[in-house]
């Protein structure tokens, strides 16, 4: 099963996704050059899969405990191609809809 990550999405092999997402994303990696950059905000099981389909990669995660969760998991597999930035997502005048993290909007 798939490890608990202090209530982070799981960093599986497997993104938590449709079947077609999952298909799609798989799709559009391997039609990359072997030395692109994955960008995405939002870590998890698309992290990991990511990793063997790219030359580096970089996480955007506004939840500390997933950031270090997360980072962990890549240092203990030896994907070091890949890094957690963790940035916490507040409201500004560019995005209103941002919150902190145990905000109830």
């Amino acid at each position: 099963g798939q490890a608990n990550y202090a209530g982070c999405s799981s960093p599986g092999l497997v993104p938590m996704m449709g079947e077609d997402e999952v298909e799609f994303l798989r799709t559009v990696l391997e039609e990359l050059d072997e030395d692109a950059t994955y960008f995405e905000f939002g870590g998890g099981g698309s992290t990991m899969f990511a990793s063997s389909f790219v030359h580096k990669s970089y996480t955007v995660e506004h939840y500390a405990p997933c950031c270090e969760e997360y980072q962990a998991e890549l240092d203990r597999r030896g994907y070091k191609h890949m890094r957690i930035v963790c940035s916490p997502v507040e409201p500004s005048a560019l995005w209103p809809g941002g919150y902190l993290e145990g905000d109830d909007r």
